[in-house]
C-alpha cells in the first residue's frame, strides 16, 4: 500500500469521534488543504453519504495539523490494526461501540485508569496486559474497580494529611459527595495549583457549600467527563 492510500485509510481511523451534519459538505467548502488530502475523493465526493464527508473532512483536518513525528506514529498504528486478525479488529470495534454508549462519567473512569496504566514501567504493563487478557470479563471489571479504589485511597490519605480530627471528617463527606466528573475537577485544579497553595485550597473548598463547590469547579475546571 503506498503513502497515499495508507493516509487515506488513516483518515478514517483517526477519527473516532465527530459529528455529523445532516446537509453534507460541498466539495467547493472543504479547505485548500483538505482538498489536497482529499484528492482521490474529488470526483465522488457528492455521492458520498454526509456521515462519509464530515468524517473524512474532520480526518483530513487533523491529518494537515499532524507533525512529521505524529503521522509517523500514526501510520505505525494504523499498520498494526491492519496486521490484526479480522475477529480481533471486530472485537475491539465492538468494544469501542460499548464504550461509546456509556455515560460521560464511566467514560471519564475509563479513560483516567488508561491514563494510570500507560504511566507504569514498560515491564509492568506487560505483567498486567498479560494477567488481564487471562481474565474473565467479570474478573475485569473487578480488577478495574480495584484499580480505581486504590486510586481514591491514594487520593484521600493525600487530602487527609495535616488535618485536624474535625476536618478529617469534613474532608470524608466531601469526598464522598463528589460525582466522579467533580473527582476529575478537583484533580486537574489540583494538578494545575503550586504545592504552596494546595492547603488554602483545601480549605476553601471544605467552607464551601455543595452547590459553591460546584459552582466553583465547573467555573476553575469547565466541564469535564466527554470528549477522548
Amino acid at each position: 500500500m503506498n503513502a497515499r492510500l495508507i493516509q487515506l485509510a488513516l483518515l478514517l481511523t483517526l477519527l473516532v469521534s465527530g459529528s455529523v451534519w445532516a446537509a453534507g459538505v460541498t466539495w467547493d467548502e472543504l479547505s485548500r488543504d483538505q482538498q489536497q488530502v482529499l484528492l482521490p475523493f474529488a470526483d465522488s465526493w457528492n455521492s458520498l453519504p454526509a456521515e462519509t464527508q464530515e468524517k473524512l473532512r474532520l480526518g483530513a483536518s487533523r491529518w494537515s495539523k499532524m507533525s512529521v513525528e505524529e503521522k509517523q506514529a500514526a501510520n505505525q498504528k494504523f499498520g498494526a490494526w491492519r496486521e490484526l486478525p479480522d475477529t480481533e479488529r471486530q472485537r475491539i470495534r465492538n468494544q469501542y461501540g460499548q464504550f461509546k454508549r456509556m455515560s460521560p462519567e464511566a467514560q471519564q473512569r475509563i479513560r483516567q485508569t488508561f491514563e494510570r496504566f500507560q504511566n507504569l514501567p514498560d515491564d509492568e504493563r506487560t505483567k498486567l496486559r498479560a494477567k488481564f487478557e487471562r481474565m474473565s470479563p467479570r474478573e475485569r471489571r473487578a480488577f478495574l474497580e480495584g484499580m480505581r479504589a486504590t486510586e481514591r485511597a491514594r487520593a484521600m490519605q493525600g487530602a487527609m494529611r495535616g488535618l485536624s480530627e474535625a476536618d478529617v471528617g469534613r474532608m470524608r463527606a466531601m469526598m464522598s459527595a463528589f460525582t466522579p466528573a467533580q473527582r476529575e475537577q478537583v484533580r486537574r485544579l489540583v494538578q494545575r495549583t503550586p504545592q504552596s497553595e494546595h492547603q488554602a485550597l483545601r480549605q476553601k473548598l471544605l467552607d464551601m457549600t455543595e452547590a459553591e463547590r460546584a459552582a466553583f469547579l465547573d467555573e476553575q475546571v469547565g466541564p469535564v467527563g466527554s470528549g477522548f
